[in-house]
């Protein structure tokens, strides 16, 4: 595996052994990552102010919503909702 960084030391660009690459881009509060594979097709992620993520949004509109009870329990229910918004739930 390769990657590329910006100058902050966050990756940029990461290409695996069969040549697949993706692109990473993050926002200032460090709460939103997306990374963007050479097909452009996408994934955000959102995180909270622990760190701990909330959801991860797909390219084709589908979404996994990650819930917590309080933030020192760990992950207690996750969520995925399709492109129609129907919802299929883990706990």
């Amino acid at each position: 595996m390769q990657f590329e960084y910006y100058a902050n030391g966050k990756t940029f660009l990461r290409t695996d052994s069969q040549g697949h690459s993706y692109t990473f881009r993050y926002n200032k509060f460090r709460r939103e990552t997306t990374t963007v594979d050479e097909r452009g097709n996408s994934q955000t992620h959102l995180f909270n102010e622990y760190g701990q993520p909330l959801q991860q949004l797909q390219g084709d509109g589908s979404r996994l919503v990650y819930e917590y009870q309080d933030t020192a329990n760990p992950l207690s229910e996750t969520r995925r909702r399709d492109a129609l918004g129907h919802a299929v739930q883990y706990t």
